[in-house]
């Protein structure tokens, strides 16, 4: 037997997220109903914070950070593939321009969200170009974060205002 498990958002049912397990399975993430989310920012204090904020939601869990596109690219090598990447725009070494690409190429399957702080048209129309599946600005709380990651899971695609210039 399955039993379905609604997860809550901020103290409220959210029933876009449900999440199927057995009933004698103890270790979710193990189980594959935990979405696993890598994480690649530069600024420490940001990678800590929203971090502890997505591994504070029940279905989602941060299983790679990193401080740059490079850094990240290493530690997927050694890593189960995330359902969802997570990239600061701006970055040393490997910025999100030039990891785009190879992430699609590494794990096609994965989500790609970009967090910035400048929401500048021509570049949210690159990553678009470039293969990511969102955008996301910096100046979001933590219950925008959340919904971000949903819809992305839901639709496929995350562009909040920039939708009729992605078409």
């Amino acid at each position: 037997n399955f039993k379905m498990k609604l997860f809550f958002k901020m103290g409220k049912p959210c029933p876009h997220l449900r999440v199927f397990f057995k009933s004698d399975d103890k270790n979710a993430f193990e189980n594959n109903s935990v979405i696993k989310v890598a994480f690649a920012d530069d600024h420490p204090l940001y990678l800590v914070s929203v971090s502890a904020i997505i591994d504070n939601h029940a279905a989602f869990r941060v299983i790679i950070k990193a401080t740059d596109g490079k850094d990240l690219l290493d530690q997927l090598s050694k890593s189960i593939n995330p359902d969802i990447v997570l990239l600061d725009l701006i970055m040393p070494r490997m910025n999100a321009i030039e990891t785009i690409p190879v992430l699609k190429k590494k794990v096609p399957g994965a989500k790609i969200m970009v967090l910035s702080g400048y929401s500048n048209t021509i570049d949210i129309m690159l990553i678009h170009q470039l293969g990511a599946d969102g955008f996301l600005s910096k100046n979001a709380g933590a219950p925008e974060l959340l919904e971000a990651l949903q819809k992305l899971l839901e639709n496929g695609r995350y562009f909040p205002g920039y939708e009729s210039l992605l078409l």
